[in-house]
């Protein structure tokens, strides 16, 4: 992927004038769900409905381009529950397994790093984004990604990276340390680099499915140096900075814990994901992106997801299958947040 903004040394970065951007900067970013809706994407509303929340329903989404709705499914038994056309469209049933939150991965199973990767697990300072992060809880080992030190100030990740307890998916207290390595790679409280200040709540259940969610982000203070929008490559750190929305077939990139700097192809952007966060707890996602794997792992949530050097959105979850990045314009104004100088 082309990065116009790639540089070679982590050198301190002066920002003056920061901004926060305005909610209707935000959305003018396409960020927002908006219109009436087409034939189609009435059919496929109807047809969530009917099936979200049945056993091995995993997501849906749909194709303007193709005519068709696509539904995805945690297993070839539940093909039979979904019909292959609905209200006059072609309905496409595609096996994803389950969508799930990725820190809560990484306490399990952990592809193994290569050596160039491991200096993202190891204590990083200044902070940069693509690097181990998570909360100090005692006697819970875990780690996710630093998504991106904003132009703000502040320390952006997923909330169950940063805002959770892995083992529950509860809340955590605002004022909890956040620290850099995280538990998972050996951080303690001698490495905190914040603490929480912000969260967007996350609805779990069948409640989700009527008042589904639209990110699972977090911000912590920062209490360290850190970089704006600077991202870690072993072949040199780039900088992310402003916003981009994205279509079907796009390039898109991140910097991650786990395997470092990938870039994938978009395949929806209007997808709605049932994501689990325990065995047994999940929560309903609507208006997400979907990006083809190979393109994140366990460790990765909190990622921050790039067009060209422009903020798409961060990483939280992930089948086989595809990644699920929940959306810029989401983040920015439920956190108050700055992604550009």
């Amino acid at each position: 992927m082309s990065r116009a903004k790639k540089i070679f040394s982590l050198l301190p970065l002066i920002v003056g004038g920061l901004l926060f951007i305005s909610s209707g900067l935000v959305f003018a970013a396409g960020n927002s769900p908006g219109g009436e809706g087409s034939p189609l994407e009435k059919a496929r509303e109807a047809l969530e409905q009917k099936l979200a929340g049945q056993p091995g329903f995993a997501g849906i989404a749909h194709s303007e381009e193709e005519g068709a709705i696509i539904v995805f499914l945690e297993n070839e038994q539940a093909k039979g529950k979904v019909p292959d056309r609905f209200e006059g469209f072609s309905v496409r049933k595609e096996v994803t397994g389950k969508f799930q939150a990725l820190a809560i991965q990484a306490m399990e199973a952990v592809t193994p790093l290569q050596t160039s990767q491991l200096t993202r697990t190891g204590e990083v300072r200044p902070l940069v984004g693509g690097i181990s992060l998570s909360a100090y809880i005692s006697g819970t080992s875990y780690a996710g990604t630093l998504g991106m030190v904003t132009y703000n100030n502040k320390i952006l990740s997923n909330a169950h990276v940063i805002a959770m307890n892995p083992n529950t998916a509860k809340f955590l207290a605002l004022g909890t340390a956040t620290i850099q390595p995280g538990s998972y790679d050996g951080g303690t409280l001698a490495n905190q680099v914040g603490v929480l200040e912000k969260y967007i709540p996350i609805t779990f259940g069948g409640t989700s499915i009527t008042k589904p969610n639209y990110a699972d982000a977090a911000i912590a203070t920062l209490g360290v140096d850190g970089l704006s929008g600077y991202q870690f490559d072993e072949a040199g750190n780039y900088q992310v900075s402003e916003t981009a929305t994205v279509t079907a077939g796009d390039s898109v990139g991140k910097s991650g814990r786990t395997t470092g700097v990938t870039t994938s192809m978009v395949y929806v952007t209007n997808a709605s994901v049932k994501v689990y966060y325990t065995w047994t707890k999940w929560a309903y996602f609507k208006d997400q992106i979907a990006v083809n794997q190979p393109f994140i792992q366990s460790g990765d949530s909190g990622s921050c997801v790039d067009k060209g050097g422009s903020f798409v959105g961060l990483a939280f979850a992930a089948s086989d299958t595809y990644a699920i990045v929940c959306k810029a314009g989401y983040i920015i104004s439920r956190l108050g947040v700055s992604v550009s100088p």
